[in-house]
């Protein structure tokens, strides 16, 4: 994004990205529901060779309904993997809503950093060569 748009251009941005992401789900997913029922019960997948040979013609019809349930499978998943990538990104505008981070806040932040602060060990006086919060230290959890 461009570095000169303010926290609310950003946010909304942000906004239209998600109500856009939800409106291609729903009629992505109408349209897929819709040429699946045209495709898997109303054409006709007889083949007019078959019609003489009837160990062919149900031979012909089992390998249509396997292909019919692998591909319905595969038609789910990618629509269910498109319905948590819309999840994630509202999840993002949620989140970009409830926190607001200032200069100042991240700058006492890196101070914190930088002194060696460690809110984990904050009693802690053993003598370690780095000075750095957790730098080869483990977590008492």
């Amino acid at each position: 994004m461009d570095s000169s748009l303010s926290i609310t251009d950003k946010y909304n941005l942000i906004r239209w990205f998600t109500l856009f992401y939800w409106i291609d789900f729903i009629i992505s997913t109408i349209t897929t529901i819709v040429f699946s029922i045209q495709w898997f019960i109303y054409t006709d997948h007889s083949l007019p060779d078959l019609e003489n040979d009837p160990e062919q013609k149900q031979q012909h019809d089992d390998s249509f309904r396997a292909e019919s349930i692998v591909s319905t499978v595969i038609l789910c998943l990618v629509r269910l993997i498109h319905l948590y990538f819309a999840y994630v990104v509202t999840c993002y505008y949620v989140s970009m809503g409830k926190t607001h981070y200032s200069k100042m806040t991240a700058a006492v932040d890196e101070e914190l950093n930088f002194a060696g602060y460690d809110e984990m060990n904050e009693d802690d006086d053993d003598n370690d060569e780095d000075s750095r919060p957790l730098s080869g230290r483990k977590r008492p959890f």
